[in-house]
């Protein structure tokens, strides 16, 4: 199932961005990661790239919904969109380096591209994946309430084997940090595709590291804060709920 291929590598890279406050943009992606509808999605990003004067808040938010896009295409074997939208996004990202707009972000932003690189090649991973933990250090020393960066360093130490540095323990902390930091500010969470995908995250997190019940509790979390997250509701509860 698309859907499916599409949250797993989410899973493994998707950053977060607490959406423009009044974009009507943000509630119709939201809606369509609910429902994972990725057509609609694609549709809205072409949309976006219709708008004029466009301020460094939305190109910000724009890189997100580029990077969501990303993400499914890479889990769909869609490497030649993949990359057309990679080539968009690293273009908002230099924009916004020049005009030294929220650093931590884009450094974030600039380790996960690292994690699409490899995704498009993984030969490359002993030779750049290095790069990838100095912007996730980055991102966590210039601003520590930014998830951003938390998150990221989380999927390095946890997808990354033990013998090259991974630790799912300290993973973990990393991911509770950057749940920590986007509560406190109602703009992650209030119909926010991110804080839901975050919640996903350290379920299945918990899941893979045979701690059922704690999975279940942030499941439960997702669907409290959104009933109708169709991933979570059809497929991820029912089968997180089966005992092993």
């Amino acid at each position: 199932m698309e859907r499916k291929k599409y949250c797993l590598i989410v899973l493994m890279l998707l950053l977060f961005y607490p959406a423009v406050a009044g974009s009507t943009f943000s509630s119709r992606i939201y809606d369509a990661y609910i429902s994972g509808n990725m057509t609609e999605w694609k549709k809205i990003l072409q949309e976006t790239e219709q708008q004029k004067k466009l301020s460094s808040a939305f190109l910000l938010e724009q890189i997100n919904y580029q990077y969501g896009y990303i993400g499914w295409c890479l889990g769909t074997n869609k490497k030649n969109e993949a990359k057309i939208w990679m080539e968009k996004m690293e273009k908002n990202m230099e924009i916004l380096e020049k005009r030294n707009y929220q650093p931590s972000m884009i450094a974030a932003y600039r380790g996960s591209m690292i994690g699409f690189k490899i995704g498009l090649n993984k030969m490359q991973a002993p030779f750049i994946g290095g790069k990838s933990i100095t912007y996730a250090k980055t991102a966590m020393e210039s601003d520590p309430k930014n998830p951003l960066g938390f998150f990221l360093y989380g999927n390095i130490l946890f997808y990354t084997p033990e013998f090259f540095g991974g630790a799912k323990d300290e993973a973990m902390s990393h991911y509770l940090q950057a749940l920590k930091n986007m509560e406190q500010n109602t703009s992650w969470t209030t119909k926010n595709w991110n804080y839901l995908n975050l919640l996903t995250v350290i379920a299945t997190a918990c899941y893979e590291y045979n701690q059922q019940d704690k999975a279940l509790i942030y499941l439960q979390k997702a669907l409290k804060a959104e009933p109708e997250f169709q991933w979570v509701k059809k497929e991820l509860y029912p089968k997180f709920s089966k005992k092993k």
